[in-house]
């Protein structure tokens, strides 16, 4: 309850916040739930985030399109997640995710060997 407490607190402070004035951190706060054990929260400042980090939440991470599954993800299709959806990597460095990925063919498979 606390935990929830806390959560809808930070959430109403943070909609106070004028947009532009401070930076704004997307993170996962560790609540006590079974049913849910991460929820994500918006912290209004440095301050704020820090104070987070020491009570073991983090910075949510983001998340890259992974449309050909070579386990490279595009950096033009991403989210901000706690848990890694399916079909998303933490990786966005694929040139081109439309070119059925895996891994790049064996060198006997270019030149006749």
């Amino acid at each position: 309850m606390r935990h929830i407490l806390l959560a809808t607190t930070l959430l109403a402070t943070i909609g106070c916040v004028e947009e532009g004035k401070q930076s704004k951190v997307t993170m996962c706060h560790n609540t006590s739930s079974a049913t849910n054990p991460v929820v994500m929260i918006t912290v209004a400042n440095a301050a704020q985030q820090k104070h987070h980090e020491r009570h073991g939440d983090y910075e949510a991470p983001t998340w890259y399109a992974d449309m050909d599954g070579d386990g490279l993800g595009d950096g033009a299709d991403s989210i901000v997640d706690c848990e890694q959806p399916s079909g998303y990597v933490d990786n966005p460095d694929d040139d081109d995710d439309d070119d059925g990925g895996g891994a790049p063919p064996d060198i006997c498979e270019i030149i006749e060997c």
